[in-house]
């Protein structure tokens, strides 16, 4: 079926309701070119449906209940009406890397589980965490005071064991342990002397020769990463757990 679907022109409430019924397979969704009825997206418009993005038109004047509920898969909304989100918007399945993009931050459900909210494509805060159903997408650029991502590593390294893939939507300016404190490449740690206040991890980039050590995490960029972690280590140098990648006012690209 289909999964996208960008919608022109007048809209009523029986072209939501075929949408809704028809359209089970529907992950994006752009109603920003749409003419709405009587400005009013009705109770549970969208709820139950896999829409990871949702664009909506900008005359909307009223929202219904539960219009994104039992939607855990939706990763992203631009709100282009300055109309208030009511606070059923979304409800306990909310995705928590979910990105609100909004023209007035009024327009935000007063209580939400939402907590991403861009403001005319600024952040105060974004946190971004690894789980089940913590889909991404950003389809508007904006600049973050503050974002983060967390991720547990739990594989056993050593002897090539313990790789896995990683790729950032910005620049990391800082890795912390929950327990260790500060990290850092071991590429930068031994061009650093090996600094006891820091504790190393492996990163590597893919080039046309292979594999080399990475100094540093750039945006939309895949690596390979593994932190230390092997009861033959030191227990200091055990970098299992979860770790945060931080960046401070930070370029987030589509």
């Amino acid at each position: 079926g289909r999964t996208e679907f960008k919608v022109e022109g007048p809209l009523n409430g029986n072209d939501l309701a075929f949408i809704k019924s028809s359209l089970t397979g529907l992950q994006r969704l752009d109603m920003s070119n749409t003419n709405l009825e009587q400005g009013t997206i009705p109770d549970e418009a969208f709820s139950g449906l896999p829409i990871i993005t949702f664009v909506s038109p900008s005359g909307v004047t009223q929202v219904g209940e539960k219009i994104f509920a039992n939607c855990p898969n939706l990763a992203s909304v631009v709100w282009n009406s300055s109309t208030k989100l009511p606070n059923s918007t979304f409800d306990e399945n909310v995705n928590p890397n979910l990105l609100l993009f909004l023209l007035y931050e009024a327009s935000a459900p007063s209580h939400s589980t939402a907590k991403n909210l861009i403001v005319n494509g600024k952040a105060a805060s974004i946190t971004l965490v690894d789980d089940e159903n913590c889909n991404y997408d950003c389809p508007q650029e904006f600049y973050a005071q503050e974002i983060s991502y967390t991720h547990n590593f739990k594989k056993t390294s050593g002897n090539g064991a313990g790789w896995e893939a990683i790729v950032l939507p910005f620049n990391v300016t800082r890795v912390f342990h929950e327990n260790k404190g500060n990290l850092i490449p071991f590429k930068t740690y031994e061009e650093q002397g090996n600094p006891e206040a820091l504790k190393p991890f492996w990163l590597r980039e893919f080039t046309l020769d292979g594999f080399v050590d990475a100094t540093q995490i750039e945006a939309n960029k895949p690596y390979i990463i593994c932190m230390p972690n092997n009861e033959s280590y030191a227990s200091r140098f055990r970098l299992g757990g979860k770790v945060t990648f931080y960046a401070d006012n930070a370029y987030v690209p589509v």
